[in-house]
């Protein structure tokens, strides 16, 4: 499925990604604004199927989700997964929306109790973190990546993210990751 970022919240509103018993963040009462109910339904919007993501907080889904391809490097449609080291977060998870030609990347989020929809353009040399997520604040760490199966639109993104996206596939079916 070609891949559409999602840069705004239009559209979200009574969405059944999002508002619907088949999100298990919104059955269990935990709907939007919610890192995990948002993460839970965007990455079945943009894969356009549902998938059975981890059920518990941000920071458990990267050690939890092992059916599911995971690595280091940002991919289109991407869930990015941030724990707190100390253990006094529940963490935080995210969608990779779009990856620049400079290596960062445009994540889209939600927060419990808060923000109900931003997105964010993280880089790899600050460990792909908002300020937001660093002390004093929080302890995060981003663990890494748990990969979806899209495409990205060819001549839509550019030279850069084709090009990723196409290693990625190679590296993929030859099981380097």
């Amino acid at each position: 499925m070609a891949f559409t970022p999602r840069l705004n919240s239009d559209g979200m509103l009574n969405n059944p990604w999002w508002y619907s018993n088949d999100n298990i963040f919104y059955a269990s009462g935990y709907g939007l604004p919610n890192c995990t109910c948002y993460s839970y339904g965007r990455y079945a919007e943009a894969r356009g199927a549902w998938a059975a993501l981890p059920s518990g907080n941000g920071g458990d889904w990267y050690d939890a989700a092992t059916a599911f391809q995971r690595g280091s490097e940002p991919a289109l449609g991407a869930v990015a997964c941030y724990t707190s080291p100390s253990g006094q977060w529940d963490g935080h998870v995210s969608i990779v929306e779009q990856i620049n030609a400079d290596g960062s990347i445009v994540t889209s989020n939600s927060a419990y109790n808060g923000t109900y929809f931003w997105t964010a353009t993280v880089r790899p040399e600050d460990g792909y973190l908002e300020a937001w997520m660093t002390p004093p604040n929080r302890d995060y760490i981003c663990q890494g990546f748990i990969y979806n199966d899209v495409e990205p639109i060819p001549g839509e993104w550019g030279p850069w993210t084709l090009i990723n996206y196409l290693r990625r596939q190679r590296e993929r079916r030859r099981g380097i990751r």
